[in-house]
């Protein structure tokens, strides 16, 4: 899921989100997508966590992502569908809900 309009998308954030929306989240699950698109753009996982019981996802992950001069943090959630995910580098973009800050 893109940003909203008027937000400049880094090319990291777009080869993130391709490369998951390559994978197959209900056969490989979201620990296994994220460690295959992490493999496609050669980036690190940080984490990949549980979101808080009350929040509108159900995990949010950090990927680090460099294009050879520059890393960068990239952020992905899980709804609590479970097949939808967003991707951003703006970690204010991500609401877990109540008065818990993600990070």
């Amino acid at each position: 899921m893109m940003p909203e309009t008027g937000k400049a998308v880094s090319l990291e954030v777009v080869e993130v989100e391709l490369a998951l929306g390559a994978q197959d989240i209900l056969a490989d699950g979201f620990e296994g997508a994220l460690q295959k698109a992490v493999e496609l753009v050669g980036g690190k996982l940080i984490f990949n966590i549980r979101a808080p019981e009350n929040s509108v996802y159900q995990r949010v992950a950090a990927i680090s992502v460099s294009d050879g001069s520059d890393e960068q943090t990239v952020f992905v959630t899980l709804g609590n569908d479970g097949t939808t995910f967003a991707v951003t580098a703006d970690k204010s973009d991500i609401n877990v809900g109540g008065d818990l800050p993600l990070l």
